[in-house]
């Protein structure tokens, strides 16, 4: 009869001790920062600015559908273009991507969307690119001194291929010093 009375009492304290673990994910994170009320998802708006005709025609590549540039979508107060072509050449794209960098630098409806400006040129059907990403206030710097190494040594990031270049080694690669390292496949077993 005790061992009852032992069992009957072992099952109410973890009956207890469950009802008290309900609310367990409260304990574990404070009122303060559960959100209130329901949230609202919807889509996320970009600010789309057109390009303007002296940024195309220094870029001279295609958007990701193959059809000329004429936009530019900024998220989150950055613009990232994509452009391809057909041929590539790191000092050539280097010199397209600056080129046109200078030029947004000067319209203030970019430089007021975004505070970071990236551009990728891609050779299509290849993995061959260059990344050159970098400020408004760093574009406007290079329009006003033409000073690609000032430029290479101040952008906030440099990738060719798949091999992010520190900012010391930059200019060989734009000099052709130093060969444009060879892009890594991509493998899903990778």
């Amino acid at each position: 009869m005790s061992r009852i009375w032992v069992l009957i009492a072992f099952i109410a304290l973890f009956a207890f001790a469950c009802s008290r673990n309900e609310n367990a994910a409260d304990q574990l994170v404070p009122k303060e920062a559960k959100p209130e009320g329901k949230r609202v998802y919807g889509p996320i708006n970009p600010v789309v600015l057109d390009l303007p005709q002296e940024v195309i025609q220094t870029l001279g590549g295609k958007d990701v559908d193959g059809k000329p540039l004429r936009k530019a979508y900024i998220y989150f107060k950055s613009l990232n273009l994509v452009v391809y072509r057909d041929s590539f050449d790191v000092k050539n794209y280097i010199e397209s991507i600056a080129g046109a960098f200078a030029q947004l630098s000067g319209n203030k409806a970019f430089v007021d969307a975004a505070d970071i400006w990236a551009i990728q040129m891609q050779a299509r059907g290849t993995s061959n690119l260059v990344v050159m990403a970098l400020n408004p206030t760093q574009a406007k710097k290079y329009a006003e001194s033409k000073n690609v190494q000032k430029l290479l040594l101040d952008a906030d990031y440099l990738m060719i291929n798949d091999k992010i270049i520190p900012p010391a080694e930059r200019m060989n690669y734009y000099t052709g010093k130093t060969p444009a390292p060879v892009p890594q496949g991509f493998s899903p077993s990778r």
